[in-house]
């Protein structure tokens, strides 16, 4: 029973936890959705802030364009009336001459279909005919003047020259005014969200800039100190290459110097050598000669050894050389 009771109010204590999570779990979530309502308003109140700004600056424009409006309209009825009296002028007087023109065209055609033997029906004819041309030349010297006050009266590009037409007003030019206003304004703010950025990514890459720059000043030091070592080297190199080449010089200098001595030398050895041969010519005859006496001496030696032991005497001994050894006393 108590093991139950226990168990029971373990349940019943779990399910209180699952609720009260619950609970919490809404309440952050309706939470996260108050701040988030929150900052909408925040948003909406701005956006509304900036819309009555707005609004009340377009009424100030409005209110502004309207005056200037009535003001270039009366400005408009001032330089456009003797404009339009002009052209209105000439128009009147271009009717009046085709008028005329047809009248006389008509005459002329009534005179000319007149009979021939009604004297007097020709002579109204062409006193009609006369007075129609006269009244054309008229016309004529009428459109003539309406034309020159015309091109006095309007500008040099047209009659509407500065004035406003129901092509161009001020409420057309006030709205392009604006347009061209706001567009200058999104230009600005994406320049300046640019410049903004473009800071931002400098002032990301100053630091490795720096250090670009401080590696750059080392190796541009390392590049003059290799330079001046290689200057040095190639100056080195052009006093060694003269050195060189002023001891090949004197190095083939003397190579034809003791080229000069040996040839004086093998000149020199060969007539010496014949000095010598023609000098010791007749010491060489007179040792050969001795050298042919003492082989004589030894034959006759030999000779009367052999006789001397032959006939029973005493046989002296021998040196290596075949002669009788001498006895000392």
């Amino acid at each position: 029973m108590e093991q139950q009771r226990a168990l029971a109010a373990q349940r019943e204590e779990m399910s209180r936890y699952g609720k009260a999570d619950m609970a919490r779990s809404s309440a952050e979530g309706f939470a996260h959705k108050l701040l988030a309502e929150k900052a909408r308003a925040r948003l909406l109140a701005g956006r509304v802030a900036h819309g009555e700004a707005r609004a009340r600056q377009y009424e100030r424009d409005g209110r502004r364009l309207k005056e200037q409006s009535k003001k270039e309209e009366r400005d408009f009825e001032h330089m456009a009336g003797p404009v339009h009296k002009a052209r209105a002028a000439v128009k009147l007087a271009n009717n009046a001459y085709d008028a005329a023109t047809m009248r006389l065209a008509s005459a002329e055609t009534a005179g000319a279909s007149a009979p021939a033997g009604d004297a007097k029906v020709r002579a109204e004819a062409a006193a009609k005919v006369a007075e129609d041309r006269k009244l054309v030349r008229h016309m004529e010297g009428l459109v003539r003047g309406a034309t020159e006050r015309l091109a006095r009266v309007e500008g040099k590009n047209g009659p509407l020259t500065g004035l406003d037409s129901h092509f161009e007003g001020p409420k057309r030019r006030a709205v392009r005014e604006l347009a061209k206003a706001r567009r200058v304004r999104d230009g600005l703010r994406r320049d300046r969200q640019r410049e903004q950025v473009l800071r931002e990514d400098v002032e990301g890459e100053l630091p490795q800039l720096k250090r670009n720059m401080r590696r750059a000043k080392v190796l541009h030091k390392s590049y003059e100190e290799a330079r001046e070592r290689a200057i040095k080297a190639e100056r080195s190199a052009g006093e060694a290459e003269r050195a060189l080449s002023s001891a090949q010089a004197r190095l083939s200098g003397d190579e034809q110097r003791a080229q000069g001595l040996q040839t004086a030398l093998r000149a020199a050895e060969q007539g010496v050598g014949r000095e010598l041969e023609s000098a010791y010519e007749g010491d060489w005859r007179s040792l050969a000669e001795m050298h042919q006496e003492l082989i004589n001496d030894k034959e006759q030696y030999s000779k009367a050894r052999r006789l001397s032991c032959g006939a029973g005497g005493p046989c002296p001994k021998e040196t290596g050389d075949g002669l009788p050894r001498r006895v000392h006393a």
